[in-house]
């Protein structure tokens, strides 16, 4: 198996998807909407992304995996297994920072429905608690 072909996937893993990982973070960046229309239609477009970040981070920790590997000291008298440890992290500190980025998008998607689903809840309930506004919809809609 050659391993500097997969760091070179690495590499190619970045070009590919860094555009893509900053689009997330600009739509997480998103204000959310007081109107329950456009809060749903928001909510809709976050939770499009979690399936799609949730493969990038795989593909990341896939790749981090193999960097560590492939970077991992040989065992020798003059160097401690911190010395090791620190050589490894340092090392594979472009993956270990693409893939911590990605795993923080998977969470604030998350963080995001979470959210989402408690204003929508809020909206509701507000709706339900006050029948002058269900009339006016009804009228509304005629």
């Amino acid at each position: 198996m050659n391993f500097n072909k997969k760091m070179n996937n690495f590499e190619k893993f970045y070009a590919a998807h860094k555009q893509e990982v900053l689009n997330m973070r600009e739509t997480l960046a998103e204000e959310l909407s007081d109107e329950p229309e456009a809060l749903m239609s928001q909510a809709r477009k976050v939770e499009a992304l979690y399936g799609r970040s949730l493969f990038l981070l795989s593909k990341a920790n896939g790749l981090l995996d193999l960097a560590e590997w492939e970077r991992l000291p040989r065992p020798s008298k003059l160097m401690t297994v911190l010395d090791r440890q620190s050589s490894i992290k340092s090392s594979c500190a472009p993956e270990k920072e693409f893939r911590d980025i990605i795993e923080g998008i998977v969470n604030a998607i998350k963080q995001r429905v979470m959210l989402s689903q408690s204003l929508l809840n809020f909206h509701r309930d507000l709706y339900l608690s006050q029948p002058h506004l269900k009339e006016e919809r009804r009228q509304n809609e005629k």
